[in-house]
């Protein structure tokens, strides 16, 4: 029994040892793609065309290289419902604008892998926290950003999996598809992001999705600051990309940001409002063929 013991020490503390101690790197992130039934092979091939085009950007690369020293990590999975889910590109460490290519090669290159299923969010969210632990990287800030067109079947599991991410230091961000849900965006807020600097983008279409996740990724690899109230709303592509960060409660800063209200949730996406109010202060709306950029400040 003696002999035992210290065998059974070091196993003990070696499961409870931190899984995703290794390399460290800036930033660790997953990009979560809906595969569901909602979403047709057309659909799904727009999708992984906007990210293979996405990380082809030289402002995507711009943003690699300002995140800092040590690189970001990126992989892509697949998800439908609650227990479908597909690895589909293995992390990579991109530095540079030719591992990003490199990385955008991979993701041309990759088929679907789940042919339709239910929604599943909560899924995708437990295999990314799951991946991430054992990827053989520490990255000061561990993201997960899962786009998808509908709500999950499961509203309970969906937040659990959200606040799991959040306690571990893991932000999950949101892009909303707006196709078959205009409120899509509400729904992500309310159950699926959380964490330092959450926030929800969307693109009103398939269509507009590279346009939407080339403006993500660039706030989400260069980490951009948090804000107490909504600041600005971008129409890229036809669709509004619209954003609310929040500022971390003082006392739980390094790992938990605190939840909008549902004040906050309205003024946020009530876009009419918020447009016409900036008008009504003074402030200009510009807009072009593609882009509207609306940037201000709003009272608490």
């Amino acid at each position: 029994m003696h002999l035992f013991l210290p065998a059974l020490i070091v196993l003990v503390s070696l499961a409870t040892m931190p899984a995703h101690a290794g390399q460290p790197i800036d930033l660790e992130l997953m990009l979560a793609v809906d595969a569901s039934g909602s979403v047709d092979d057309g659909e799904f091939e727009l999708q992984m065309r906007g990210l293979s085009e996405a990380f082809r950007d030289p402002a995507v690369h711009a943003a690699i290289r300002d995140s800092g020293d040590d690189g970001v990590a990126v992989a892509l999975m697949q998800w439908s419902d609650g227990v479908r889910q597909e690895m589909s590109v293995d992390w990579a460490l991109l530095r540079d604008s030719e591992s990003a290519i490199a990385f955008a090669d991979r993701i041309a290159a990759t088929g679907r892998q789940i042919p339709g299923g239910g929604t599943g969010i909560y899924g995708a969210v437990n295999f990314s926290i799951h991946a991430m632990d054992r990827n053989g990287f520490d990255g000061r800030r561990r993201v997960i950003d899962i786009s998808g067109d509908g709500r999950s079947d499961l509203i309970v599991p969906t937040v659990a999996a959200r606040d799991r991410a959040v306690a571990k230091g893991i932000s999950v961000n949101g892009l909303a598809i707006l196709n078959d849900y205009p409120t899509l965006d509400r729904y992500y807020r309310r159950n699926v992001i959380g964490g330092i600097g959450a926030f929800v983008m969307t693109a009103t279409d398939y269509q507009a999705f590279t346009a939407a996740i080339i403006a993500k990724l660039i706030r989400e690899i260069t980490g951009a600051p948090v804000a107490t109230s909504p600041s600005s709303i971008e129409l890229a592509a036809g669709g509004f990309a619209t954003a609310l960060e929040f500022e971390p409660d003082a006392n739980i800063r390094s790992k938990v940001a605190t939840q909008p209200t549902p004040d906050q949730i309205d003024i946020a996406y009530n876009t009419d409002f918020f447009i016409n109010s900036l008008k009504a202060s003074g402030k200009s709306v510009g807009s072009d063929s593609h882009t509207q950029n609306v940037a201000a400040s709003s009272a608490d």
